[in-house]
């Protein structure tokens, strides 16, 4: 007799670079601005144009997967991560896997905002401890993000992605080691330099149009 047996664990970039707002496709193309010496207006700067933000689109992409997975019955929770530091890394929980899909959860879904920095192999490592005690016989760890791993003090040179990459890479391969099964997503353009590397058995999908998440997530 086969039965499904999942536990699926969503675990959501918060980092401050998912405030940043979609372009819109229809918006029309605003002719060149010319300039000339003191020809400067004195109007004020008109405001940013209003547009859904990455960080709203992470959350439409996984309320449609609990929505699915309300259906199947697996078991799943939905996490969120950010942090400043090794000594501040921030895990916020929205629903665990015993918790119902109910207005609690969410609100907390809803309630997720842009934080600090990507600061992935710590949170990682907490995820695959909490999928580990469900003792599901499939357990998946899908990660949603938006950019590569960093964190001011992610090495000793700020702007290199070496440590980072290598630190997550180090615990996507721990998760393998302990029947863990990951996919890293990513809407990042840039993602191939670093996910072909960083995710084991090529277990990574770049998201080509950002509006495109919500299926392609499913």
């Amino acid at each position: 007799r086969q039965g499904r047996d999942v536990a699926a664990l969503f675990l959501i970039d918060l980092s401050a670079s998912t405030d940043d707002r979609l372009p819109d496709p229809n918006a029309p193309t605003p002719p060149p601005e010319v300039y000339h010496d003191f020809d400067w207006s004195d109007e004020p700067l008109p405001a940013p144009p209003e547009g859904e933000k990455i960080i709203d689109l992470e959350k439409h992409a996984v309320i449609q997967m609990t929505q699915a997975l309300e259906a199947l019955g697996d078991h799943y929770a939905v996490s969120g991560f950010s942090g400043y530091g090794r000594d501040q890394v921030e895990y916020y929980l929205c629903k665990d896997f015993d918790q119902p899909l109910d207005y609690r959860s969410k609100a907390r879904i809803g309630g997720i905002k842009p934080c600090r920095s990507t600061r992935m192999g710590p949170v990682i490592r907490h995820s695959i401890q909490r999928l580990t005690k469900t003792e599901a016989r499939i357990k998946a760890l899908i990660i949603i993000s938006d950019g590569y791993p960093q964190d001011h003090d992610y090495g000793s040179d700020r702007n290199s992605k070496s440590y980072g990459v290598n630190d997550t890479m180090k615990a996507l391969h721990e998760a393998k080691q302990q029947g863990v099964q990951s996919y890293c997503l990513t809407v990042d353009p840039s993602g191939h330099d670093y996910l072909r590397q960083m995710c084991p058995d090529r277990q990574y999908m770049v998201i080509q149009d950002v509006s495109q998440l919500p299926d392609e997530l499913s």
